[in-house]
């Protein structure tokens, strides 16, 4: 048996363990096509409503919505139609490391940052409802709503470009895989590996998570102190 034969027998061993379910490529082409299809859709209703209403584009909560969808649309638009271009021809085409460069961008630096807006979006909230004072003034907005935006998009934009297209270490690039065996170097790279995961990832979500159960739980108290029922209806 020939060594490229070895490799090829390799890199089927890969993709079966890098597989996380039984479902055949076939299934899965389609079933991420009509989905994504509909996504799609959604989110354009959903950016055209708000950018074309000019009450909805002037109003401070929908900002952070607006860009978790704009986050997310190199995800719908490139990171789903890769996995559906692999899952048809079997391998990523065409096979050059620009392909594997912006799937990484997309996979990696896209959910992230949609990770790390939706954390902001809670905080936000939070502030919007029991601090609207301060984003009373311009000076206000400008520091509490658009300067946290601004820094939290162009860190996402810094953070991905120098660790993906310009890495301290070599790629490995592996085009019979999916995301190109979705391990960028930076990956293993000790000190932006750990930065990623903690920071980029594991924070915002936890933050998230402490921010929306403390919304709930001072606006319950808040109606408590006030001795006002709950309208569930209204509220959910």
């Amino acid at each position: 048996m020939s060594s490229s034969d070895n490799s090829s027998d390799n890199n089927d061993d890969l993709f079966i363990d890098f597989e996380e379910v039984s479902i055949p490529r076939s299934i899965r082409f389609w079933i991420m096509l009509l989905f994504n299809i509909s996504s799609i859709i959604c989110s354009f209703c959903i950016l055209i409503h708000i950018i074309y209403n000019r009450a909805q584009r002037y109003a401070l909560h929908n900002h952070a919505i607006l860009l978790v969808l704009i986050m997310a649309l190199p995800i719908q638009l490139i990171d789903i139609n890769f996995y559906l271009v692999f899952y048809h021809y079997g391998s990523i085409q065409p096979s050059k490391p620009f392909m594997c460069l912006l799937w990484w961008l997309t996979d990696y630096g896209c959910y992230s940052g949609c990770t790390i807006l939706i954390a902001w979006l809670a905080i936000e909230r939070y502030i919007l409802i029991f601090h609207d004072r301060w984003v009373s003034n311009r000076r206000g907005r400008f520091l509490f709503h658009y300067l946290p935006s601004i820094s939290i998009v162009a860190y996402i934009v810094v953070f991905y470009i120098i660790s993906i297209l310009f890495p301290p270490c070599e790629n490995d690039y592996i085009y019979t895989l999916p995301a190109c065996g979705a391990a960028p170097c930076y990956q293993l790279y000790g000190v932006l590996a750990i930065w990623d995961g903690f920071v980029n990832n594991t924070t915002p979500t936890i933050l998230e998570s402490i921010v929306n159960i403390g919304l709930i739980l001072r606006v319950q108290w808040q109606k408590r102190r006030l001795r006002q029922s709950n309208q569930w209806r209204k509220q959910r």
